[in-house]
């Protein structure tokens, strides 16, 4: 049994008008017969419309992830020895030295950048500086030296106490801290040039001598009240 779509009336399948309205029913069945091929076609176009939208929006979002990993945050570098690495900086102020314990403190030095904020070829580095903690060092090669120093004379004791510094930076023992700095960074071709600056200066030259005669002095002061 079908429906007619204009009246809604019952009507017989071999019949050619409405019992109700009279209307001839050949309309109605070419209607609904043009109405399912445009919806056929419809369905096609859509779904041809998705196959093609598809690879567009992915390649559209490889495209931002790799935009984002060259231009913005690069990622953390590898930790590097200062002295090997001294090309990779700008302003680098490192006077030549005849120091022993100057330059066991500076073999000493590393760094890593842990990250960079791009702003085209120039950006803001985040870097990690390790160095030896000359304020422990120091301190224990003078209080060692000065446990020794039964009889000894002020001069014997000041060399034990730079033996004992000396020794200490030396060592694979040697106590270190952490410093974290922010630096000015460039672009030179592939590499990434670090712009040196007063932080930066401050916890590569350490300020070995005053910490050194600082702490005697201390220590002598203490051995005196004991």
């Amino acid at each position: 049994m079908q429906y007619f779509k204009y009246c809604g009336a019952a009507v017989e399948k071999d019949r050619k008008f409405c019992p109700k309205c009279g209307r001839k029913l050949s309309e109605s069945t070419d209607n609904t017969e043009d109405s399912v091929d445009e919806k056929k076609v419809l369905k096609k176009r859509r779904f041809h419309t998705v196959i093609i939208l598809v690879p567009i929006a992915i390649t559209a979002c490889l495209v931002m992830v790799l935009y984002l990993l060259l231009s913005g945050r690069s990622n953390p570098q590898k930790r590097e020895m200062l002295l090997n690495n001294e090309d990779q900086f700008e302003h680098l102020n490192l006077e030549d030295t005849d120091e022993p314990m100057i330059q066991a403190f500076r073999n000493k030095i590393s760094y890593q950048r842990t990250g960079i904020e791009w702003k085209g070829n120039t950006g803001t580095a985040e870097v990690t500086v390790y160095t030896p903690d000359l304020s422990k060092a120091i301190q224990q090669g003078i209080s060692d030296a000065l446990a020794e120093a039964v009889g000894e004379e002020y001069q014997t004791t000041l060399e034990n106490a730079e033996r004992n510094i000396q020794e200490c930076l030396e060592s694979d023992n040697c106590p270190m801290k952490e410093l974290q700095i922010t630096m000015e960074t460039k672009k030179n071709g592939d590499e990434v040039i670090l712009i040196s600056n007063d932080d930066f200066e401050r916890a590569i030259t350490g300020n070995l001598e005053e910490l050194f005669f600082n702490t005697l002095t201390e220590e002598i002061a203490n051995e005196k009240d004991e």
